[in-house]
């Protein structure tokens, strides 16, 4: 399953239409979540890409411009452990990004 967005309106700002891909990584890419700095939007996901090397899922990153031009189009990992890593959330703090998510069974 690859992983596409369509971001319509987010705090006032119209963005491009229609949807990205965001991730054609193999295997799964599940759980999305966004949210948005005023500039860019920083979209995360649960990946499992690694899984021939790694038993479980991963947290994967991406930042999108709001006319949706994925800016890191490889992904940047954010939790990859030999522990299950899933469901993140988003927000945005004024000064950073916070990534949360499960970890564990």
């Amino acid at each position: 399953m690859r992983l596409a967005v369509a971001v319509l309106l987010l705090v006032g700002v119209a963005v491009g239409a229609g949807s990205r891909l965001v991730s054609g990584a193999p295997l799964d890419q599940t759980s999305p979540a966004i949210a948005f700095d005023g500039t860019d939007f920083l979209v995360t996901w649960q990946d499992t890409r690694n899984i021939p090397t790694d038993t479980s899922a991963d947290i994967y990153a991406c930042r999108l411009t709001p006319s949706l031009e994925v800016l890191d189009t490889a992904g940047i990992l954010i939790a990859g452990t030999r522990e299950e890593d899933y469901v993140p959330a988003v927000a945005w703090g004024g000064a950073d990004y916070l990534i949360a998510w499960h970890r564990g069974c």
